[in-house]
């Protein structure tokens, strides 16, 4: 991480001093989004921004600056970004509390992070996930309640998962942080129930129209397991290949032509990003 926003002063983050008693380390009482620039723009700001205040309101928070000042924040943490692209990570709890309780004034800060990019090896293998009987408690907000990824964490990597694909009495929702699509036979669809609305999930769906019929509905594990292909999208991943879930190999076990197609017109989009 590189600096923090946080009581209208940008530091370092090291420097940065929360304090011990805010709701969102008490109760867990918070949210955040995240995004990231390129060419050093913000991507789909309208679209991010209005997600975090539906976030907000309904968890019932009020952000304590305007988008304006927000947008001025960040464009000046852009400056001081020491790479020529990062990522951000707005953040906004319940604020300090007294009583252990009561919220009065919601804390915000924004976060500057150093981008994870994904591997091209990895966008032409794709990657394994495995299912878990669960969904996230308000799955339309970015809470930062993670507790049973992290809880799970130990076993992802013991057995060389990239993620978690979340699964329940058979219907599937989303991804730990990104959201699912599979290709069957000319159709494309996604989730569209229990999941978090991705900004690069409606990007993909706009870029797709035109060539494939999309359909937003349950979707059942059978369907993943018998896809022709499995993509995730997120702002990390992009579009990403899902080769493997559980045992079950998709496909080939490679990265498919439609993901493959959709992750080249994604980043012919970002190449040229302007805002």
């Amino acid at each position: 991480m590189f600096h923090c926003f946080y009581n209208n002063q940008i530091k370092n983050t090291s420097e940065t001093l929360i304090p011990v008693n805010d709701l969102g380390l008490f109760r867990g009482y918070g949210l955040f989004d995240f995004f990231r620039t390129y060419n050093g723009i913000p991507f789909q700001w309208d679209w991010y921004w209005a997600r975090f205040c539906n976030s907000a309101e309904k968890l019932g928070l009020v952000i304590p600056f305007a988008e304006s000042q927000v947008k001025e924040a960040v464009a000046e943490m852009i400056d001081l970004c020491p790479e020529k692209e990062c990522s951000f990570r707005f953040v906004l709890t319940g604020g300090v509390t007294l009583d252990g309780m009561t919220s009065t004034n919601p804390s915000f800060f924004i976060l500057s992070e150093k981008i994870s990019e994904v591997a091209d090896l990895i966008y032409a293998k794709g990657i394994k996930v495995e299912t878990r009987e669960y969904i996230r408690d308000m799955p339309e907000i970015k809470s930062t309640d993670y507790k049973f990824l992290l809880q799970i964490m130990p076993d992802l990597k013991k057995n060389k998962s990239t993620d978690v694909l979340f699964v329940k009495e058979g219907w599937i929702s989303e991804l730990s942080r990104s959201n699912i699509f599979v290709v069957s036979e000319d159709k494309i669809i996604t989730p569209k129930k229990n999941i978090l609305k991705g900004i690069t999930r409606k990007t993909v769906i706009e870029q797709l129209t035109s060539d494939f019929e999309v359909q937003e509905r349950d979707l059942t594990i059978e369907e993943v397991l018998n896809a022709k292909e499995v993509f995730t999208t997120s702002s990390t991943k992009k579009v990403l290949s899902i080769s493997q879930i559980d045992d079950h190999i998709i496909g080939d076990g490679q990265a498919g032509p439609v993901s493959q197609l959709l992750l080249d017109r994604f980043n012919s989009l970002v190449q040229n990003w302007k805002g």
